[in-house]
C-alpha cells in the first residue's frame, strides 16, 4: 500500500490517558498551600493528558463547600496565580484529561462535582467503562439526567445512589462504591472526595494505575537518613497523604512512595492516615489485568508499578530485543523518548568497540510487539483496520520506513521483561489486549 493511503494527520492515533492526583493534609497541616502541591502534582502527570485540567479543594468541614477551578489546555496555562490562591483547603483532588469517551470540551473537564443525599462529592476518573452504553441507558430510564458526554459522569451518578443495604447510620460510602463496582467491572481508577476524606478506588482487574504516597516534613527529608543513605521515615511524620496515578509526581515535592492501591481495593484517606476498607474480588476467575503498555510507553520512566521501576522494565525490553533481533550496527538511536532506556540496553548488549557517526544501513527495532487491536479500557487506539501492523505485512515495513530491516519484540519477550522484576509469589497479571486481542473483559459495549 502506498504511504499516502495512511492518514498521518488524524488525531485518532495512540494517546496517553488521564492522570489523577489527590492530597489530604495530616493533623499537623503542611507548610505550603495545598493547592500549590496539587498543581505541582498535576504538572508531574502532564504526560497523561494535555487537553484539560481541573482542581477541587475543600477545608473539610461538615458544611464546607468545594472550590473548583477548571480550564482547557496544559496545567501551567490552565490555572492563574489567583486560581491557585483561591483554591483553599485541607484536601483536594486534581485531574488531567485526554478524551476516550466524550468530546474534548469544557463540559467534560474533571473532577465532576455533584450533590448527593449526604452532601457534595467530587469524582476524578482514569479509564474507560466497558459497559458505558448500557449504563447510560439504565440511568436515563431511571430518570437520571446527564449533562456531559463523558463516561466518567456515569460513575459520578452511580455513586449518588443509596446502596441496597440502606444507610441507617449515615453515608455508607463503602456500600455505594461497592454498588458502583458491581454495575461496571472496568476500567477505572478513581478519586472520590466527600467532606473531610478522599476515597481511592481501583477496579478489580487493576487495569489502571493508582498509588499512595506521603509528604514528609522538610527536616525528615534532609536529616533523618540511615548510614546507608536510606530515609528513616516514621509513620507519624507525614504532613500529608497523597494518591496519584504515578509515583513520578512525588519526587518534586519531597514525598515518598508507600505502595500501590491493589486491584479491587477501596482505600479511605483522612487527616489521620490511610485505611484499606475492603477488596472487591473480580467477577470471574481471571488474574489481574494491569495495562502492560504503561511499562512500554505511557508512564514516565521514574514511576514505580508493582514494586519495580518503569525504566528497569524498559531496559530489560531492550536487552531481550537484542537477544531476539541482534543487528551488526555502529550506532543506536532512539525515538520516541520513552524508548531511550530500551535503546541504551540494546546498544550495550550488541556493543562494539568502534562507534562511528556515519552509517550506510538503517535497521529499525521496536521494543514492543506491534499493536494490532483497539483498546476499550482507556487508551485511544484507532480501529483494527487503521493500525499499520494490520495494513502492511511485516516484510514490507522496511520499505515503508526506508530501512534495511524492521523487527518487533515478541509478546513473550515483553512479558518476560515485565515479570523478571516482580517478587516471587506476587499476584500479577497484565492486559495485552492491544497486542494479542485477548481482552480480560469479554462483554463489551462496542
Amino acid at each position: 500500500m502506498e504511504l499516502s493511503a495512511i492518514d498521518t494527520t488524524s488525531e485518532s492515533g495512540l494517546r496517553e490517558e488521564c492522570g489523577l492526583f489527590g492530597m489530604v493534609a495530616a493533623n499537623g497541616g503542611i507548610d505550603i498551600t495545598l493547592s500549590h502541591l496539587i498543581h505541582l502534582g498535576l504538572v508531574g502527570l502532564q504526560h497523561r493528558g494535555q487537553e484539560s485540567a481541573g482542581i477541587v479543594t475543600s477545608m473539610g468541614g461538615p458544611n464546607d463547600t468545594f472550590v473548583t477551578r477548571k480550564a482547557m489546555g496544559l496545567v501551567n496555562g490552565a490555572f492563574s496565580d489567583d486560581d491557585i490562591v483561591s483554591l483553599k483547603g485541607n484536601l483536594g483532588i486534581g485531574h488531567v484529561r485526554y478524551s476516550t469517551q466524550g468530546l474534548s470540551n469544557a463540559s467534560n473537564i474533571q473532577p465532576f462535582v455533584v450533590e448527593s443525599l449526604h452532601g457534595l462529592i467530587a469524582v476524578a476518573h482514569n479509564g474507560e467503562l466497558v459497559n458505558a452504553m448500557h449504563l447510560k441507558q439504565k440511568l436515563l430510564r431511571h430518570g437520571v439526567g446527564l449533562s456531559t458526554s463523558s463516561d466518567s459522569e456515569l460513575i459520578t451518578q452511580l455513586l449518588t445512589h443509596t446502596p441496597d443495604c440502606g444507610e441507617p447510620n449515615g453515608a455508607n460510602w463503602v456500600g455505594r462504591i461497592k454498588n458502583m463496582m458491581q454495575e461496571t467491572v472496568a476500567s477505572y481508577s478513581l478519586l472520590i472526595m466527600h467532606k473531610d476524606r478522599i476515597w481511592a478506588v481501583r477496579d478489580s482487574y487493576g487495569n489502571r494505575p493508582l498509588c499512595i504516597g506521603k509528604l514528609l516534613p522538610a527536616d525528615a527529608v534532609t536529616v533523618m537518613r540511615s548510614p546507608s543513605g536510606n530515609r528513616l521515615a516514621l509513620p507519624d511524620e507525614s504532613e500529608a497523604w497523597i494518591v496519584a496515578s504515578e509515583s513520578c509526581t512525588f519526587h518534586a515535592m519531597g514525598a515518598e512512595y508507600v505502595r500501590d492501591v491493589l486491584p479491587g481495593e477501596i482505600v479511605e484517606v483522612t487527616k489521620n492516615g490511610v485505611i484499606s476498607r475492603c477488596i472487591v474480588p473480580r467477577p470471574e476467575a481471571h488474574p489481574p489485568a494491569f495495562c502492560i503498555f504503561e511499562y512500554v510507553y505511557f508512564a514516565r520512566p521514574d514511576s514505580r508499578f508493582e514494586g519495580q521501576m518503569v525504566a528497569s522494565v524498559r531496559r530489560r525490553c531492550g536487552r531481550q530485543l537484542a537477544l531476539e533481533w541482534p543487528a551488526d550496527v555502529d550506532l543506536v538511536s532512539t525515538v520516541p523518548e520513552s524508548a531511550t532506556p530500551a535503546a541504551m540496553e540494546y546498544a550495550a548488549t550488541v556493543s562494539k568497540n568502534n562507534i562511528f557517526l556515519w552509517f550506510c544501513q538503517v535497521h529499525v527495532r521496536v521494543a514492543s510487539p506491534p499493536i494490532k487491536y483497539p483498546c476499550y479500557m482507556g487508551i485511544n487506539i484507532p480501529t483494527k483496520e487503521e493500525l499499520v501492523a494490520n495494513i502492511i505485512p511485516l516484510n514490507e515495513m522496511a520499505k515503508l520506513f526506508g530501512a534495511d530491516s524492521v523487527h518487533y519484540l515478541s509478546l513473550e519477550g515483553l512479558k518476560k521483561a515485565v515479570t523478571e522484576g516482580l517478587k516471587e509469589g506476587q499476584e500479577t497479571g497484565h492486559c495485552t489486549a492491544c497486542l494479542s486481542g485477548d481482552y480480560p473483559v469479554k462483554k463489551l459495549d462496542w
